[in-house]
Parts: structure tokens; sequence; C-alpha cells
């Protein structure tokens, strides 16, 4: 998150020096009155654009605010993680270890003697980096050793285990990534394969046999190396093609565009999407 908004503040900061440049350009280029008319149609343009974007995020926002819960309550966290449109009814283990989504980590049992031996197993490769001081080497060697000791103490919950289990057993439902936001949708399996198969038989989706991607990549690469001359670095940079992939078909639930009136069975407009 950090890196993504050190990134936008960079490109904000690079479109304000081009902007000035542009404005500098336009005011050498065309006399007072023109400039003058260009820019308050520049300002009108970009007012409506500004006004659309902030109509459709906040139309966003205010559908996901109504439909959040009171807070710190399982039935607010269950409504908001788990949109069950399954005919099976979930236990509590089962609920428990999806409540707060598909992404979270469920630790598993350690077991001390593969702690232990991944341990001096790093010794093992460190020591040949280490300088030749013997106080130096068992000074580390204590430390790892004391370490390990504390690590292999530390207990984990295991109380998500049998929800998790009940879930993995059961071959009749399919439990999906949502779109957008954590949390976790379940569907009958044959009904999410029916979905899929009827979605993918459309003129929206093509299997292909090979990915030519790399091949129309290649293609384009070569035709803008050959104007590159032309073109200042950052146009250049903009225009190269690089890491293409074709789209892919994800089957992920598009639960944040349902309707009221979309009923229990809602995908069939709006649940599944590809990139």
């Amino acid at each position: 998150m950090e890196a993504e908004l050190k990134n936008k503040h960079y490109i904000r900061k690079k479109l304000k020096r081009d902007l000035g440049r542009t404005i500098e350009r336009l005011k050498i280029t065309f006399s007072s009155v023109l400039y003058i008319a260009l820019i308050h149609r520049i300002r009108k343009i970009v007012n409506i654009k500004l006004s659309k974007v902030v109509k459709t995020h906040t139309k966003k926002l205010t559908v996901l605010r109504s439909k959040q819960c009171e807070k710190n309550t399982k039935n607010s966290l269950s409504q908001n993680t788990i949109n069950n449109y399954s005919s099976y009814t979930l236990t509590d283990p089962e609920e428990n270890a999806l409540l707060f989504g598909l992404d979270q980590h469920i630790p598993s049992k350690t077991k001390p003697d593969e702690i232990r031996m991944e341990f001096e197993s790093f010794y093992q490769n460190l020591v040949p980096h280490l300088q030749n001081i013997e106080d130096e080497n068992i000074s580390i060697k204590t430390k790892l050793l004391r370490s390990c000791e504390q690590y292999t103490k530390i207990k984990t919950s295991n109380k998500y285990s049998d929800g998790l289990k009940l879930l993995q057993r059961n071959k009749d439902i399919s439990i999906l990534k949502k779109d957008k936001g954590r949390g976790a949708v379940i569907l009958d399996k044959l009904v999410y394969i029916d979905k899929c198969t009827a979605l993918l038989n459309t003129h929206q989706f093509k299997k292909l046999a090979s990915d030519p991607t790399k091949r129309y990549e290649a293609k384009i690469q070569r035709q803008v190396r050959k104007i590159k001359s032309c073109l200042t670095t950052t146009q250049y940079r903009k225009i190269y093609p690089t890491g293409s992939n074709p789209g892919r078909f994800y089957a992920t639930a598009k639960v944040h565009k349902l309707k009221e009136n979309d009923g229990i069975v809602p995908f069939s407009v709006h649940l599944f999407c590809k990139s």
C-alpha cells in the first residue's frame, strides 16, 4: 500500500510538471484572449469529468456503507464476509473458519523436531560466512538455540481446524472469493459448474490452444523500437509493451453488484467476471 501511494504521488508530481510546461507553451503559442478562452474550456471539461468520477465513487461508497452492520458482533462479521447462496446450511465451526475471509492464515500445529532441524540447517549454512572467532561462533549458536527453544514453545490455536475439515470434506459446495473486498461466497457445486459452462460458451470467451500474446507483443516491440528516435523517453516507456497477458476467466463473485430484486440465486447476471 505504501509503495502504491508513493507511486501515485510521483505520478501526480510528474503530471503537475508536465501541466506547467504545457501551459507555458500555450501562452507563447496563442494570443491572450485565445489562451483565456482555451483555459476556460479545458477547466469546464475537467469539472464535468471530475463530477462524474466523484458521483460514481460516492455511489459505490454509499452502497458499501449501507451494507455494513453493527461492529464487534459475530453476526455482523458473518453478514459482511459470508454470502451463502447454496442449499447447504453452515455449522458454527464452518462459519467461524470462514468468518475472516479466505485470505486469513490458519496456523498449523508446530512440530518441534522439524523446527530444530531448520535452525540447525540455518546455522550450518551460516558458519562458512562467519569470521573464524570461536567466542563469536559460540555466541551466535547460543542465541540461535535460545530462539529455537522459544519458537518451539509457541502454542498455535487449532480452533478453526474442525470447521476447515468439514468444509474440505463437503464435495457438494464451492467456496469462492469475492471480486471486491474480503469474504467468501458459497454456491452449490453443480450450479456453479453449470453457470461457468454457460458463460464460457458465449461469444465473450474463447479457449486458446496456445498463448499468442508474446508473439504479438514482440511484433509491437519491434515497431516501437523503429520509431524510438522520434519519441521522448517518457512516451517510449508508456507505449512499449512488456509482460502482456491474455484475458482470463476467474469466475469470482461480484456480490457488490447484487440488487435486492435479484433473488437468492443472483449470479445469473452479476456473479462472474473476466479479466
